[in-house]
C-alpha cells in the first residue's frame, strides 16, 4: 500500500499561505506624504493673488509680492521644493508686474493732465 503525501490545508491553490482562512487579498503599500510646506503654498497664492490685484490696485500687488517673497526665500531655505521655488518666482512676477501697473498709470495720469488742463 502507497502512502500518500499529507496535504496542508493552510496553503490555498496558488500556494499562499492562508492560516486556513479565506483572507482578502491586502491592499497595496503607498508611500507616506510629507506634507507640504504652508510657506510655499502661501508665497504661491500670494503670488498669484498678487499678480491679478496687482493690474487694479497696485499697491496691493506689491505688498502681495513682498510678502511673497520673503516667504517663498524662507521655504526655499527650509527645503527646495518645486512649490517654493514656483511661489517664488510668482511672487516675482506679480512685484514686477505691480510695479509696470504703477508705472502705466502715472504715465496716463500725465497724458489725461496735458489734454485736459483743467483736470
Amino acid at each position: 500500500m502507497k502512502r500518500r503525501a499529507k496535504i496542508d490545508n493552510n496553503f490555498n491553490n496558488n500556494g499562499n499561505f492562508n492560516n486556513g482562512y479565506n483572507m482578502p487579498p491586502q491592499q497595496p503599500m503607498y508611500p507616506q506624504n510629507n506634507g507640504t510646506n504652508g510657506k510655499a503654498v502661501a508665497a504661491l497664492t500670494l503670488g498669484i493673488v498678487g499678480i491679478v490685484a496687482g493690474c487694479f490696485i497696485p499697491i496691493i500687488g506689491i505688498i502681495l509680492g513682498i510678502v511673497g517673497i520673503v516667504l517663498g526665500s524662507m521655504a526655499n531655505k527650509e527645503g527646495k521644493t518645486g512649490m517654493s521655488m514656483a511661489g517664488f518666482i510668482v511672487s516675482i512676477v506679480s512685484l514686477v508686474v505691480s510695479i509696470i501697473s504703477w508705472i502705466a498709470a502715472i504715465i496716463m495720469l500725465e497724458a489725461m493732465r496735458d489734454a485736459y488742463p483743467f483736470l
